[in-house]
């Protein structure tokens, strides 16, 4: 069972511009950099990882008074885990004014040179499907990290 955490100001309790799902966030911190640079009430980080990352990724966020993230604990793999990131986009979307259309981005920089080609086609079909039932009401962009073959043997192996 997928469980949804948040911080404690609500940062998924009011409709953002910009969207950004990132799938195996880790401890990604540039939710904080946006902050600092003034422009965080346009952007809601929708944080997908396993729930033992998300622990520690939440406490940072805390712990630096980010405001702009949702976490969501699930395997970037599983249907159960899409189901929730759709479940969350479209009440996201539910709290835009006069139902404007949102910038969704897909951030899965990190992740894919993790996964096999398999599981890498498994990932960009949900992001797909999501992003095509979603369509009239965010426009998306996808940013993958493409790395050389050259990255597998160090990366594999720490």
């Amino acid at each position: 069972e997928i469980e949804t955490e948040k911080l404690p100001l609500k940062s998924g309790s009011r409709w953002h511009s910009t969207v950004i799902v990132s799938l195996g966030s880790g401890f990604d911190t540039r939710c904080i950099s946006v902050r600092n640079k003034g422009n965080s009430e346009d952007f809601l980080w929708i944080r997908v990882d396993r729930e033992c990352v998300q622990k520690l990724a939440t406490e940072n966020c805390i712990e630096r008074n980010c405001q702009n993230c949702f976490f969501l604990n699930g395997d970037v793999l599983a249907r159960s885990t899409w189901t929730e990131i759709k479940r969350t986009l479209i009440k996201q979307q539910s709290l835009s004014p006069e139902k404007k259309k949102q910038t969704l981005i897909w951030l899965a920089e990190g992740l894919m040179e993790y996964l096999n080609e398999s599981q890498q086609n498994k990932m960009l079909e949900h992001i797909t499907n999501v992003q095509r039932e979603l369509e009239s009401y965010y426009e998306g962009e996808l940013l993958l990290a493409l790395l050389s073959k050259a990255i597998d043997n160090p990366i594999r192996t720490h």
